[in-house]
């Protein structure tokens, strides 16, 4: 009896640390592309509102993919 209790509670365990490990990855890669698309917004706004050329904004985006 005791064996099983103990098998049972490894296993909840697992399955609940597995469960908040994919909760927070999940949680992790929607944020990163939150982040990312509002600094790609905050780009394309600069972009707009300046007289940048289009190979510095084009650099702007491939920096941020590199470094995001």
């Amino acid at each position: 009896m005791n064996q099983t209790r103990t098998k049972i509670t490894i296993l909840t365990t697992t399955a609940f640390l597995l469960t908040f490990i994919i909760i927070l990855a999940s949680f992790n890669i929607l944020m990163n592309n939150y982040i990312t698309n509002g600094a790609h917004e905050a780009i394309n706004q600069y972009y707009r509102n300046s007289a940048i050329s289009s190979w510095e904004y084009n650099f702007h985006h491939i920096l941020l993919q590199v470094f995001m």
